[in-house]
């Protein structure tokens, strides 16, 4: 009877037209840069997932699932050899199932909150758990490993340390990729270097910690956000410093070289922030 009821003309038509909302908006990613690597990025296709589960129940949710990411291989062949896609079927299905059966029980605002809630949840540990096992040991074989470790070092700093910040996406996206580049090319060029790296690396160091944070003028910090934010960046300094010298000790030293690198070039970054702002206040 259920499933008659699910199978309807009605039903069948909602569930197409949620599917397929959700398809074109994944094609409108937002990349996420100085926050995740370059195959990461964020749409608002689980919002009509959302909302045709909590109106069609969750077997509709898994079904409008199916037909999201078929009409987005339509739209856009994978590029990921169908994990991406794997991975967010896993993700979305984590969100909109638990969402679904407690809104199912409980169909009041407070049952949709917890249901979203209890989903979201659920959503971040499954996407911790796909990208320790899934996702990024599959990019792996296509990126060196030093571009995830720079990647992973410099996001969390970054968003402590702040400085220098392009006024558009795109010029944010371009300048990623070239602090990314940059950072490849000193890890495979600077053996030669390697005392002269380390007092740059030093220098850096002492940089962040004098400088730190420097913040964008168009969304300023008041005096507590700042020492919130300084305390923060200075611990996630001494870790990383912390994680270099046990990989120096365990002659890994690449692995300190690119964790070296991030230093050098977000200091660059904060020295670059504190002269914009310098000429902005002219």
């Amino acid at each position: 009877m259920m499933e008659r009821k699910l199978l309807n003309t009605k039903n069948v038509v909602l569930m197409g037209m949620f599917g397929a909302l959700a398809a074109v908006l994944m094609l409108f990613e937002v990349p996420l840069p100085f926050l995740a690597p370059s195959f990461y990025g964020l749409d608002f296709a689980e919002v009509p997932m959302l909302v045709g589960t909590f109106a069609l129940g969750p077997v509709a949710g898994i079904v409008m699932q199916i037909v999201k990411i078929l009409i987005k291989l339509i739209l856009k062949p994978t590029s990921t050899g169908f994990v991406g896609e794997f991975a967010n079927v896993v993700m979305s299905c984590a969100l909109i199932l638990p969402a679904g059966f407690i809104y199912r029980f409980k169909k009041s605002k407070n049952g949709a909150l917890a249901g979203m809630a209890v989903g979201t949840v659920l959503m971040a540990v499954a996407g911790v758990v796909m990208n320790a096992l899934v996702m990024i040991p599959f990019y792996s074989n296509f990126m060196p490993i030093e571009t995830i470790i720079f990647t992973l070092g410099y996001i969390p700093l970054r968003i402590y340390a702040g400085g220098y910040h392009a006024k558009t996406p795109l010029r944010c996206w371009c300048l990623s990729n070239i602090i990314l580049a940059v950072s490849l090319v000193i890890v495979q060029n600077v053996e030669k270097y390697y005392i002269a790296f380390d007092i740059l690396s030093l220098i850096a160091i002492v940089v962040l910690i004098v400088f730190m944070p420097v913040e964008d003028l168009h969304k300023p910090l008041d005096q507590n956000d700042r020492k919130k934010y300084k305390k923060r960046g200075v611990a996630i300094l001494a870790i990383e410093i912390c994680i270099s010298f046990v990989f120096t000790l365990l002659h890994h030293d690449k692995i300190s070289l690119v964790l070296s690198s991030v230093w050098v070039l977000l200091s660059v970054m904060l020295i670059l922030g504190v002269i914009k702002n310098a000429l902005i206040k002219k």
